[in-house]
């Protein structure tokens, strides 16, 4: 059976990329304990624990100009279980935003998404980009809803934001590396959320679409969660990836 290759290396600018985007999401929350928007409930204290230690390990990996990806080798996890924390992490960020985030998940974890298949520091990446964009674009008072469910057979996670949507002439470039809308301003952002989003993705086998209109962008995240795609011929009797492990 031939696995999937790593996710490719991140560059020192996509690693500094992620590691201010933990900073702001345990700032965020930190600050919405201390102003009383949140309350410190033992799921989002351990949330923030996560972000820290994902940002200890982009540190080691920026001083020895290894990949995140690298150190975090491909293997089995329960998916649902990190989303879960990553969806945690995000309360506070936009709470201080102003923005209404509230997230739609399984009620069961099924057996595919606990054994998944992948690297899951990539994964939360993939998410914690997608997210933090999200709550970036959206105005105060908009909201950020995340779907997090099984759809024939691929993990699907879909992020609607009520913001003021990618321009048309933009949206061939949105994926490009330092690329920044014009709906951006002047938020400081560096362009490479997207890029890296799209490289998490396709280094797992899986898609990524957005539609967009003047009241808000979707973005949808497929993931098999498998080492290997099934022939053709295996697959017509075969109705569960898993089944082929």
């Amino acid at each position: 059976m031939t696995q999937a290759p790593a996710p490719k290396s991140l560059s020192t600018s996509e690693l500094v990329h992620e590691m201010r985007n933990q900073l702001a999401i345990v700032r965020a929350n930190l600050e919405a304990f201390i102003d009383g928007k949140l309350i410190p409930t033992t799921e989002r204290v351990e949330a923030l624990v996560k972000s820290l230690n994902r940002l200890d390990g982009m540190l080691t990996d920026l001083r020895s100009h290894a990949a995140t990806a690298e150190r975090a080798r491909m293997g089995h996890f329960d998916v649902c279980a990190l989303l879960k924390e990553n969806f945690n992490s995000f309360d506070g960020l936009a709470a201080e935003k102003g923005v209404k985030f509230t997230v739609d998940r399984c009620l069961a974890a099924s057996p595919e998404c606990t054994h998944f298949y992948g690297d899951r520091v990539a994964i939360a990446q993939v998410v914690d980009n997608l997210i933090i964009n999200a709550i970036r674009y959206t105005p105060r008072g908009g909201s950020v809803n995340i779907t997090c469910a099984r759809k024939a057979g691929e993990l699907e996670v879909d992020v609607v934001d009520s913001g003021p949507g990618i321009a048309v002439h933009e949206a061939s470039k949105v994926y490009q590396a330092g690329f920044r809308g014009s709906a951006a301003g002047d938020d400081g952002g560096s362009g490479l959320g997207l890029s890296v989003v799209k490289t998490g993705v396709e280094a797992h086998g899986g898609t990524i679409d957005f539609r967009s209109t003047t009241s808000g962008t979707t973005f949808v995240v497929r993931l098999p969660g498998i080492p290997v795609q099934p022939s053709t011929e295996h697959a017509a009797r075969c109705d569960r990836c898993k089944d082929c492990l």
